[in-house]
């Protein structure tokens, strides 16, 4: 009730709108068109009730989509409406949400409300009391407890509804603090031009944002806000011989901070800058800002305690630095660094990375003194960033780096020459030392001018350049001994530049221009408003081996939707027009995709179709894939996997030295862990199906090594113990490594076999990784029979012969012939005769009608002929079958491709 409870109102805006921060919910006032919202919560459960905005139809329509839209990831939410009837009713409105309080109230049981006996005043409790509904007093049947003081501390806490404020709103604010100082700068609405400005000037422009703020806010910082020139000044502190320029600008309402320095040059040394080496200190004192800045960004993840020594390491690796020994002594002896970290009120604290996220680091550098002694200034350079889950992001990056101006700009410059041949504006030159500058380019015979309100004039003569290269439709750079220049222009300008220059045509990349950077929070996969109508998507991931598509069946099964899951063939690569197609299908209760070995979530997302959304990432890890197979080279994209994860499926090993669960959920603290023997349960399967928390689809996995995938298409049957004999480590001394084994001329390296080929006169889908001992087999549902090896320097053609050489025969069988007949095969075609009306068999001899006798059958070598004329049949039966089943092989993998396989 806002109007007994000043909390209810913050906490509507903090949990509704978004608001973080104690100070700004404390000017919070509900509007009157709320008033007819209540909502109770539960730890299971969240009920919302939208009552009459003043009688609008529409305000209470567009009050209910707002809170759906809010709502509608939150766990258990139930949002109640009331109709078009009882909106234009207060009496019929106020009754119905007393009907629903009583209602939801009576089912709730345990200690609940707010302000202990005060709860009673308030007209929505008054109600239940009522003898209609016979409840008697509230506090009697529902403990009230005050817990406000416990969730005030919640709203000084950063959270990412909080952050994404704090860079859509307040950082913009910051961002045009420095664009107004460049804006100063670039003024010429003085007699003597920019050397008309003043040290006042300057500082009244830095700190005159965050006084407006400190005002109202009344905070401290441990950085203050300041502009400040340096240089040989005069009496007045004007800008005329002033070298650089110190500037910290500060958002008062977050705290957030940025530093910089800019350097004011004079005109007859500014084409010196761009053009060549440092060589007098202004522009050595540029190359040393600039290298404090770099060593700085690329050490914003270094705990406080090691950053100024990871910070000099990398300082001193400029050679600018290296070799000037001034600077080197400044880094050493007068360099200054500050952390702090602020909370969501703005207020700053010390750097404490586990309680906030948002945190400002300023370097400095005291009296820099120069080679003969004289005092140089002071550098100055800051970043405020974000450290969320370990991911940093520089928020500030896109303020300029190191703002380059001419110093004084005293007059409007002339043209250089009558032979002018073109203008062209809003043109870009960049120079890796300088930077960007946009203005006009006026173009002679033999040279060029650049004007710009920054840089005032300056000419170039084309012998200046060793060479001039256009690199693509836009671009054109201008070489000197030790530097270039890059012009961006319309693709008619640089038409326009070859026909009237001598232009080489380049084929080298074009060079790189820093562009401003995105800056936004990683998003996980949210619920929308529209979730309930969309499909859930289960998306299976895991290394292959790990039982992926086993797991995929048992959770469609408990879905009772579809399962998408690649054939044999197509388990280690990403085919898009694949996935696209099978997305597109018409699927009715949700999909469960089981995504092909070592790939990430983020491969599927920019194909997922708009009726669909990421409910779960589910990562399957078998430990005997772990303990017993060589497998260090699928470690990196597992881990990987399961930091994107938020389900894992753990199958144990038969003998886990060590629980890994304790090592999973250091690399994903917010992974819920299921554990599995053989098979799923239909009970245990749906339990992960409902399990809902965000994960960080957009993180994508990159490569520490290459992988290729290459299937060989088999419908020959193999014996399984000659597979066992070519594939699994059978002697205990082998590494366990394949090339071991198979010594090819490149040395392939098999890290993973899969296939789906006849076994023992039955189909059979088998699974080799490494040195594992054993051969699984199960039904096989593939619809092609072939082997897919996942390893590097992978052949097709001498795979094709390895799979051929597995079969139980893999050469041709010589044709007998009298002499090649056993006496052991003599003795059993001899048993296996009919007995003979025309021999006698006494026990000892055979007697013919003469009474002859015979130790062997007369007619004996008669069959052993035959014998072998069967023999002969079935060989040649068999040799043509081989001869087959040979050329069939290597048809059918002639146009056998090997893929790599992309884990980005």
């Amino acid at each position: 009730d806002s109007k007994r409870n000043r909390f209810d109102e913050k906490l509507f805006y903090w949990l509704f709108k978004g608001y973080s921060g104690s100070e700004r919910l404390n000017s919070v006032s509900l509007p009157l068109s709320y008033e007819e919202t209540a909502w109770i919560v539960t730890p299971y459960s969240f009920h919302i009730f939208v009552g009459s905005a003043c009688n609008n139809l529409k305000d209470t329509h567009n009050i209910y989509q707002e809170l759906k839209t809010v709502s509608a990831s939150w766990q258990g939410t139930e949002l109640y409406g009331i109709t078009d009837e009882e909106i234009m009713s207060s009496e019929i409105a106020e009754e119905t949400k007393v009907l629903w309080f009583v209602r939801r109230m009576k089912a709730i049981k345990g200690p609940i409300g707010f302000g202990g006996s005060s709860v009673e005043s308030w007209p929505l409790v008054q109600a239940y009391a009522i003898d209609l509904f016979g409840e008697g007093f509230f506090s009697k049947t529902h403990e009230p407890v005050d817990v406000s003081g416990m969730l005030e501390g919640v709203f000084s806490e950063f959270d990412n509804c909080a952050l994404n404020t704090l860079i859509e709103e307040h950082l913009p604010r910051l961002e045009r603090n420095f664009d107004q100082i460049a804006e100063f700068l670039n003024k010429r609405n003085y007699p003597s031009g920019r050397s008309e400005l003043t040290q006042e000037q300057l500082d009244e422009t830095v700190t005159f944002p965050y006084e407006y703020v400190m005002i109202k806010s009344n905070k401290n910082h441990f950085i203050k806000p300041y502009g400040v020139f340096w240089g040989d000044f005069e009496e007045e502190r004007k800008v005329g011989k002033a070298t650089h320029a110190n500037l910290v600008g500060v958002c008062g309402l977050t705290g957030m901070c940025c530093a910089r320095t800019w350097f004011l040059i004079p005109e007859e040394t500014l084409k010196e800058f761009i053009q060549e080496e440092p060589h007098n200190e202004q522009h050595k004192l540029l190359e040393f800002y600039k290298a404090i800045a770099n060593s700085l960004r690329k050490n914003l993840t270094t705990d406080p305690s090691q950053f100024k020594e990871n910070f000099l390491l990398e300082l001193f690796k400029d050679k600018v630095v290296l070799n000037n020994k001034h600077l080197l002594d400044s880094a050493r002896y007068h360099l200054q660094v500050t952390f702090c970290s602020f909370d969501a009120d703005g207020i700053s604290h010390d750097f404490d990375p586990e309680r906030f996220p948002l945190h400002s680091v300023l370097v400095t550098v005291e009296d820099i003194p120069g080679p003969n002694h004289e005092f140089l200034g002071k550098l100055t350079f800051g970043e405020t960033f974000i450290n969320l889950e370990n991911q940093v992001l520089n928020i500030t990056q896109n303020i300029e780096l190191a703002g380059i101006w001419e110093r004084s700009m005293a007059k409007q410059p002339k043209s250089v020459s009558e032979h002018q041949l073109s203008i062209f504006e809003n043109s870009q030159m960049y120079s890796p030392c300088t930077g960007k500058f946009t203005g006009r380019l006026f173009v002679y015979p033999e040279a060029f001018e650049f004007r710009s309100i920054r840089l005032n004039q300056l000419v170039f003569n084309l012998s200046d350049f060793k060479r001039i290269e256009q690199h693509e439709t836009n671009q054109i750079s201008f070489f000197t001994k030790d530097s270039q220049i890059t012009f961006t222009l319309t693709p008619r300008a640089i038409t326009f530049l070859l026909s009237v220059w001598r232009v080489e045509i380049s084929h080298s990349p074009p060079p790189y221009i820093p562009q401003a950077a995105s800056i936004s929070l990683p998003k996980a996969e949210e619920a929308t408003a529209e979730s309930s109508e969309k499909l859930p998507v289960f998306l299976v991931v895991g290394t292959v081996g790990s039982g992926k598509a086993k797991l995929g069946e048992c959770l469609a099964k408990a879905l009772g939707g579809n399962i998408i899951s690649p054939a044999l063939e197509d388990s280690a690569v990403f085919k898009e027009d694949f996935w696209r197609n099978e997305l597109s299908k018409e699927h009715s209760k949700g999909v469960v995709a089981v995504l092909p070995g070592f790939h990430m979530p983020s491969c599927i997302l920019g194909i997922l179709p708009s009726n669909m959304y990421v409910k779960n990432v589910i990562v399957k890890v078998y430990g005997n894939c772990i303990y017993e197979n060589d497998r260090k080279e699928f470690l990196p994209v597992l881990l990987d996997q399961i930091k994107v994860a938020n389900v894992m499926v753990y199958e144990e090993a038969s003998n886990d030295p060590e629980d890994l669960g304790k090592f999973f959920k250091l690399c994903n603290p917010s992974l819920e862990i299921f554990r599995m023997k053989t098979t799923l349960g239909n009970q245990q399967a749906k339990t992960i199906l409902n399990y809902s928390y965000a994960q960080k689809l957009s993180v994508p996995h990159f490569p520490v090594f290459p992988l290729q995938s290459c299937f060989i298409h088999c419908n020959v049957k193999l014996v399984e113990a000659k597979l066992r004999q070519k594939l699994l480590n059978m002697d205990k001394g082998d590494s366990g490594t394949l090339p071991d084994r198979l010594k090819w001329e490149r040395e392939p390296q098999i890290l993973a076999v899969k296939g789906s080929v006849p076994i023992k006169d039955k189909e059979g889908l088998f699974s080799i990784n490494g040195n594992t001992q054993e051969l699984v087999c199960r039904s096989s549902d593939s619809t092609e029979a072939g082997v897919l090896f996942i390893g590097r320097n992978l052949e097709p053609n001498k795979l094709c012969d390895f799979v051929l050489g597995c079969r139980s025969q893999t050469s041709k069988m010589f044709l007998r012939t009298r002499e090649t007949v056993t006496p052991e095969e003599e003795k059993l075609i001899q048993e296996k005769l009919p007995p003979s009306e025309d021999f006698f068999y006494d026990g000892t001899y055979y007697i013919d009608e003469d009474g002859k006798k015979y130790l062997k059958r007369p007619d004996l070598e008669e069959h052993i002929l035959d014998f072998v004329d069967e023999e002969n049949d079935r060989i040649g039966s068999f040799n043509r079958n081989l001869e087959k089943e040979n050329s069939l092989m290597k048809k059918q993998n002639s146009q056998a491709r090997v893929f790599d396989v992309m884990n980005s």
